[in-house]
């Protein structure tokens, strides 16, 4: 690790006050607005049905990722400057449309094709009119898309997407900080204090789940921090940059890696849903959706550990 740099970053008081403070007012206005999102969803029926595929007995809200967004917005322009926003500017537009899409998705069932060819689109598109070099654009756009979507598939008991995505949101703050790269050391900040916000209602009993809106957001958010990461971390994509990226969203990956696989090897649609996840075993073993949340949970901790000893 560049010791300068991280004393550097350590002996900031302006940064760290501004960090502390949007991760606490996004945390809160996350948390805060939860009760107002769940009465817009009984009004619009934005609802969770129980069916024999889910846990749950009854409607449950579908607007985490609403709860999410608002305490991003918030903190957003109550700590950031219009340079710091307009240099993710991207970002934000990119966030706001895999929210948009998935809230379309939470209220009229998109098929997964289409959902997917929209997303492919968009992605190319920003990253086209962002300057980002030809020969990358192919694997950048994989990444994105691939990241974004094992949140939404992973999705599958309560404060799981939310749990996996804060490890990596972690990771990237302290990179980013470490590297001077104040703007997205406080975005990152900022969404891990929302996501926290939204965690701590999504865990059992349950007042409200993220939905698609929530999940592809998050997905999305989580695959284009560690993009900056991996583009960031030297002049061109290593395989070592991009191996620490994977290790800090091990479970997600493999679990999507490995459902993608059964549904193949059994000739149905990859994006046919059922309950192959590994999450849905552990809860079977388990039968208790804390134990399972826990084993996971501990899981990632190594790994993203692993990442932050092999990188820094």
């Amino acid at each position: 690790m560049n010791v300068a740099k991280l004393s550097y970053f350590i002996l900031i008081p302006d940064f760290i006050f501004l960090t502390v403070g949007a991760f606490f007012l996004s945390l809160l206005v996350t948390f805060l607005s939860t009760p107002f999102f769940i009465k817009i969803s009984s009004h619009f029926k934005i609802n969770d049905l129980p069916n024999q595929r889910k846990r749950h007995n009854q409607n449950t809200a579908l607007l985490g990722g609403a709860t999410i967004l608002l305490g991003i917005l918030l903190s957003t322009f109550a700590f950031m400057d219009l340079p710091q926003i307009l240099s993710l500017q991207w970002l934000f537009l990119s966030a706001f449309f895999f929210f948009a899409v998935g809230l379309v998705d939470d209220l009229i069932d998109l098929r997964p094709t289409y959902k997917l060819l929209f997303q492919i689109s968009f992605v190319g598109v920003m990253m086209w009119v962002s300057d980002v070099e030809i020969q990358w654009l192919p694997l950048m756009v994989l990444w994105t898309i691939f990241i974004t979507n094992s949140f939404n598939l992973t999705d599958g008991i309560d404060g799981l997407a939310a749990l996996t995505a804060m490890l990596p949101i972690v990771f990237c703050a302290v990179y980013f900080g470490v590297q001077q790269m104040w703007a997205w050391a406080l975005f990152s900040s900022i969404v891990l204090g929302s996501t926290l916000g939204f965690f701590t209602n999504n865990l059992p009993p349950t007042k409200i789940f993220l939905g698609d809106n929530g999940s592809l957001l998050l997905g999305y958010i989580v695959s284009a921090l560690l993009l900056k990461f991996i583009t960031s971390a030297s002049m061109t994509i290593e395989l070592s940059a991009i191996g620490t990226a994977l290790l800090c969203i091990t479970y997600p990956i493999l679990d999507t890696c490995s459902v993608f696989l059964k549904r193949s090897l059994q000739g149905i649609s990859i994006f046919t849903p059922d309950r192959q996840h590994i999450h849905y075993r552990l809860l079977h073993m388990t039968k208790s959706p804390k134990k399972s949340l826990f084993i996971i949970f501990i899981v990632e901790v190594i790994c993203t550990m692993i990442a932050f000893l092999w990188w820094f």
